[in-house]
């Protein structure tokens, strides 16, 4: 599955296997709340009202305020549970919807560049074409996996929180260059310090920083864009009109008011496609992606923001709506495959039957299988070299190696 390495040239990045987990003890109550000991509070505290001369009607208030609390803390410290079991955060909703996951399965996906059917697994939730090498899909339920990982640290939201009044200065200023610059340090330290919601091929060094580039270019056309402005003004006036329930430990949205959300972000979606087709900023972007691939990822992101809080009908609603259930088959070891050494990182990959490019699972880089691999001329190890390099040093030996016959 591309995951091995040869004994005689091991990579300089290879990890190793993950260590068994300790059990967590089992938890008292929500965020370590005692259980008995609320109750126990609640009676207490009821016993001195009554003293002081409280209503029963102010005692039953309160009795049911302890009721509510008690019944919060432990439907809190269900989902506790059941996301240590899942692997945390949205884990849990997704396994309660029913959209179970295995690393043994890879999502079903046909690339829409070339047609070739997905067999290899992906280390992250972005899925590669093992034959043409181009981002085929998105993969939702592998995304849920590290969605608690994947969230921002304090360092990244130090940084976006000091840049606001930056941005609003160069944006009341139609200062573009201005508003450019601090977007992509804000989208550098967002590669940084999010890895795990970026693409594996952020290893390639001209990867990263062309990802940087295009997602900063991206917010500028953007919020520069009149009519986009005015999605996002309408977005906020949404978002401040949606009706909750539950208590702050479990906060719920859902019904008309939600759904109407969903309709502008759709909404929003569409002005953002015909932005990128009008400024060309499709061409900045490194993967290239397909339109298709494309919303999938804006359906998936939105998704995971906002499911935790929906009750299961809206959940569940809004993951057919978005068509994020997909279907997943058993990885099986391909019959075919050949297995190459990356020039890039000297990691093992498997390059099936008729394929041409191939997206290292290791350090990123897309690599070129359609050609027979070159010896390194120090240790003899044969390497597949990324795409365009006709010249590297071995990742191995540190030998200076090219292709053979490359013009």
């Amino acid at each position: 599955m591309g995951l091995f390495k040869r004994r005689d040239h091991q990579a300089p990045n290879e990890q190793q296997p993950p260590q068994p987990a300790t059990p967590p003890p089992p938890p008292t109550g929500a965020q370590g709340i005692d259980l008995e000991a609320l109750v126990r509070q609640a009676q207490e505290l009821s016993t001195t009202f009554r003293r002081q001369g409280a209503t029963d009607a102010g005692v039953r208030d309160l009795t049911e305020f302890a009721r509510h609390a008690q019944a919060q803390a432990m439907a809190q410290m269900a989902a506790t549970q059941q996301a240590q079991t899942s692997g945390g955060g949205i884990g849990a909703v997704m396994a309660a919807l029913g959209m179970q996951y295995s690393s043994d399965y890879v999502k079903r996906v046909e690339c829409p560049s070339c047609g070739g059917p997905k067999r290899l697994p992906s280390p992250s939730a972005y899925i590669y074409c093992d034959y043409c090498g181009a981002l085929a899909d998105y993969d939702f339920r592998r995304a849920c996996e590290d969605s608690n990982s994947a969230l921002p640290g304090p360092q990244y939201m130090q940084l976006v929180n000091g840049s606001q009044p930056e941005l609003n200065a160069a944006k009341a200023a139609g200062d573009v260059d201005q508003y450019r610059a601090v977007q992509q340090r804000i989208f550098d330290a967002y590669v940084t310090y999010c890895p795990k919601a970026c693409s594996h091929r952020i290893g390639d060094p001209a990867y990263r920083t062309q990802l940087v580039r295009y997602m900063a270019e991206s917010s500028v056309v953007n919020d520069f864009d009149p009519e986009y402005a005015a999605l996002m003004n309408e977005m906020r006036s949404a978002v401040g009109a949606m009706q909750w329930t539950g208590g702050l430990m479990a906060r719920r949205t859902g019904g008309a008011s939600f759904r109407a959300l969903v309709d502008i972000c759709e909404r929003q979606l569409v002005r953002t496609g015909q932005i990128a087709a009008a400024t060309g900023l499709a061409e900045l972007d490194p993967d290239q992606t397909a339109p298709v691939v494309r919303n999938r990822m804006y359906h998936s992101l939105f998704a995971q923001g906002w499911l935790p809080m929906l009750e299961t009908d809206d959940a569940t609603w809004l993951i057919s709506e978005f068509e994020l259930a997909g279907e997943y088959t058993k990885i099986e070891p391909p019959a075919n495959g050949e297995t190459r050494n990356c020039g890039g990182c000297g990691g093992n990959l498997v390059a099936l039957a008729g394929a041409t490019v191939v997206v290292c699972d290791h350090c990123g880089r897309s690599i070129d299988v359609a050609g027979a691999q070159c010896p390194c001329g120090g240790c003899g190890a044969h390497l597949s070299f990324p795409r365009s390099v006709n010249r590297l040093p071995c990742p191995y030996c540190q030998t200076a190696t090219e292709r053979i016959g490359w013009t």
